[in-house]
């Protein structure tokens, strides 16, 4: 450890300076020792040529210089509660921070935390809820701590001075990261991935067309396929996944999800144009041995998930967790009777099993696998099967729609992190992907097979002291797509090594900077470079500014991207040979902490601007077709937002957003907005919860702006339909009741019952050249209630 290296050092000038006081300067230093660290023994190399008075005042400026250098260290360690059977157990969410200061973290799932130091404070201070409060005071030249905390004699005689917001903006990282924790999860019923935003202010979600149930977000202004979505920061909804991928995790798995705006870190892989969405899955330590939810709703869509975690050894350094999930959505229904089934009938199977080893040296291990089996069905009432009638069909119809998914996935951690030290850690991640889909829209028909292996490997250590990091290491994505649309092949294999390298600079709580830049060999198109920064900086301890840059590459797949080509009747036009997508993204983003009403207040800001150099390009211009061409011209996407939050009284929360996007893509016809994107949207979420959160109230407004629809021209069919969406409203709602170990929660959901009317264009003839079911910009159905219970046993593993 650094400190320990200086103490060393210490000694050994003193030693060398009494070889000078008592005038024995003709005598040799004392020997270098042996063994010992490389620092030890490059210090004793360099100390020969130091002699006399001139080399000790060499000395002692270098001693002066790393002692700096000692005292903004990273402080590492773990937060563990202490149950009256004298076990200890993680804690998960624990508050850590320093006496007197704003600067603090939270404990991670294992109890991990990592904070800077700061010469304002020398106590920490833990908090739990449960637990008795902790103060700690650090010596100088600690680098690691654990932390127990004994549990308080009564829930009573706790009291909240301060409460976690279930959304989380830190001050602390270099680049912009929005945290949205289980808390502001159960907001909503969260069922799947894509229903987790609702109460977040940046992303959007909106359905991709009217019939198949397909979801799709925005990040800055830009459709979500230019965001990199991982689990666990390994890759995960990417390439055939893109199209119904956020349906594949559901909400009960869930731990929390960490939202990054601008270029995300080269460790990631060259992919994440606008940001960088990664999902925690919920761990086997620190979780409920068993965890139980039930959902249901007025579109008789029922679900179920059951975890179970088990420790297999009495220190339970090693454990497992099964998560297990179904839904099902059976009964057709057509509010807006058109004909067509409103949200899609769906039957979902999925399973996830875990273990998790973590050894007293600094070793850890995770092993998982995922498989998936979900089948899909829409289109026309009279085509789908009827559970409630004789025989299951009341009548065939040709137009249907159907889509069956098998998907297996693993993922492989190993981490070691040196005990003496800390800042010393080597992983290594390899995940795998096996995903089969077959479906047919009507007289389309698609069948994709992907398969992926991805590998990363990290090693990371200090310079000199721990002010400066480096990260560097190597990976490989090996991707082989085999897809079939009617009766044309499209087959694609890449494989890419690369290798990255990334600086971190920290200085104590005001200053840090992150510096990547990787290199990676594609098969199909040759070198690609990724340079990447972050900076933050605050100039007070209530603002923080950030600034990033960075560039980022894909190539697109335009089936699993465009689900427009399976339901409409337009035809597929591919211009030319498609090439890499590549952009730039910059941003700087500001958070000013304030008081109002003399309470704490947080306003957000940020900015972020993205320049593509090629994109490929969907042109739905022309009514009867889908063209596919490399951009020649601009594209662009600005994305500005300002957000504010505030408690205004004890245990109200108010969040509010307004975003302005201006997205722009230069067609044939020229440079036009990118259909369906809104320049204006505007968010109002508004929380309250009584005494030990009995009872939690929730409801959150959207409003969505305007946006352009594509040129119809040349479409009988579509002659009343406009150049442009309307505004409208949203309204979302939800009422928890908590017990010990039960939570019961009933919620709706677009309660101002807002729908787009007459969704598909010449939606009585299916099969003709004009039907399209995938001009869509607003809700297909409108209100929906929906309840559902929590149930978990009290008892942590």
């Amino acid at each position: 450890m650094i400190c320990n290296n200086i103490s060393s050092i210490e000694r050994e000038v003193k030693l060398f300076f009494a070889y000078f006081i008592d005038g024995r300067t003709s005598s040799p230093p004392p020997a270098p020792p042996k063994g010992g660290s490389k620092e030890n023994n490059l210090f004793w190399f360099l100390l020969p040529p130091f002699g006399g008075a001139g080399g000790g005042m060499t000395l002692i400026l270098l001693l002066f210089l790393s002692s700096n250098f000692a005292f903004s260290q990273t402080l590492i360690g773990t937060v563990s509660g202490i149950t009256p059977e004298k076990k200890y157990i993680p804690l998960n969410m624990a508050s850590v921070f320093w006496e007197n200061t704003e600067i603090g973290t939270f404990t991670d799932s294992l109890g991990k935390f990592e904070i800077p130091f700061t010469h304002l404070s020398k106590k920490l201070i833990v908090n739990y809820i449960g637990y008795k409060n902790d103060t700690v005071e650090i010596n100088p030249g600690a680098t690691k701590i654990n932390i127990q905390l004994s549990e308080g004699a009564q829930m009573d005689s706790v009291t909240i001075q301060s409460r976690q917001s279930g959304s989380i903006i830190s001050t602390l990282t270099p680049s912009q990261t929005e945290t949205l924790t289980m808390k502001e999860l159960y907001k909503a019923a969260c069922c799947n991935l894509s229903e987790s935003f609702q109460t977040n202010g940046a992303i959007d979600v909106s359905f991709s067309d009217a019939v198949t149930g397909a979801k799709q977000i925005r990040l800055l202004g830009l459709s979500g396929i230019y965001s990199q979505i991982i689990t666990e920061n390994a890759p995960s909804i990417r390439g055939l996944a893109t199209t119904y991928g956020l349906g594949y995790i559901p909400g009960p798995w869930m731990e929390k999800i960490d939202i990054s705006k601008g270029a995300a870190s080269v460790l990631n892989g060259y992919e994440g144009v606008t940001g960088q969405i990664n999902v925690e899955y919920k761990k086997p330590q620190g979780s409920p041995r068993l965890f139980i939810n039930v959902y249901g709703n007025q579109m008789t869509r029922l679900e179920s998930s059951v975890n179970y975690a088990a420790a297999l050894n009495k220190k339970k350094t090693l454990a497992t967790m099964l998560m297990v999930h179904g839904n099902i959505s059976a009964m057709p229904m057509d509010r807006n009777k058109d004909g067509f089934n409103d949200e899609h009938l769906q039957r979902q199977f999925s399973a996830h099993n875990r273990w998790t080893y973590f050894g007293e040296k600094g070793l850890e291990i995770q092993f998982s696998a995922k498989i998936l089996s979900e089948n899909r069905k829409g289109g026309e009432m009279l085509g789908l099967p009827n559970p409630f009638h004789a025989g299951g069909h009341i009548h065939t119809l040709p137009y249907h729609i159907n889509v069956n998914t098998d998907r297996q996935e693993f993922l492989y951690k190993t981490g070691w992190l040196s005990p003496k030290k800390p800042y010393k850690s080597v992983g290594l991640v390899v995940t795998g992907v096996n995903h089969a889909q077959k479906s047919n829209y009507g007289l389309n028909t698609y069948i994709g097979n992907e398969q992926f292996v991805s590998a990363k490997w990290v090693y990371q250590t200090i310079l000199g002291n721990t002010n400066h990091t480096i990260r560097t290491g190597m990976s490989y994505l090996f991707d082989n797509y085999k897809e079939k649309f009617n009766s044309t092949d499209y087959l694609r294999k890449e494989s890419v090594p690369g290798i990255f390298g990334e600086y971190t600079y920290n200085y104590v709580e005001r200053f840090s900077a992150v510096v990547g830049l990787r290199a990676d060999y594609h098969n199909l198109y040759g070198m690609i470079y990724t340079p990447r920064a972050h900076l933050r900086y605050k100039p007070t301890e209530k603002m923080t500014i950030r600034v990033s840059g960075g560039n980022a590459t894909r190539v697109a797949n335009i089936f699993a991207d465009n689900p427009a080509i399976w339901v409409s009747a337009r035809n597929l036009e591919i211009k030319e040979k498609l090439l890499p997508e590549k952009a730039w993204n910059y941003g700087i983003s500001f958070i000013q902490k304030f008081s109002l009403f003399e309470r704490d207040a947080n306003f957000i800001a940020d900015f972020y601007r993205t320049d593509f150099q090629n994109q490929v390009v969907v042109d739905r211009e022309v009514s009867n077709k889908i063209s596919f061409y490399n951009l020649n011209g601009k594209s662009f996407s600005n994305a500005f937002q300002v957000e504010m939050q505030f408690e205004p009284i004890d245990r109200l929360e108010v969040k509010g957003a307004y975003k302005w996007n201006e997205v722009k893509t230069t067609y044939v016809s020229g440079l036009k907005s990118v259909p369906f994107v809104p320049n204006h949207r505007g968010f109002v979420n508004v929380a309250y919860s009584t005494n030990m959160d009995r009872w939690t109230f929730d409801v959150t407004l959207q409003m969505i702006g305007k946006s352009r629809i594509p040129s119809l021209e040349g479409n009988p069919a579509a002659a009343n339909w406009t150049t442009s969406s309307p505004a409208f409203v949203q309204l979302f709602a939800q009422i928890s009741r908590n017990y010990k170990d039960w939570e019961f929660y009933l919620g709706g959901e677009n309660l101002t019952n807002y729908r787009q009317q007459n969704p598909i264009i010449d939606v009585a003839n299916p099969f003709s050249q004009n039907f399209d079911a995938a001009m869509i910009w607003g809700p297909i159905y409108g209100s929906m209630i929906y309840g559902g219970l929590r149930w978990k046993l009290d008892k942590l593993i």
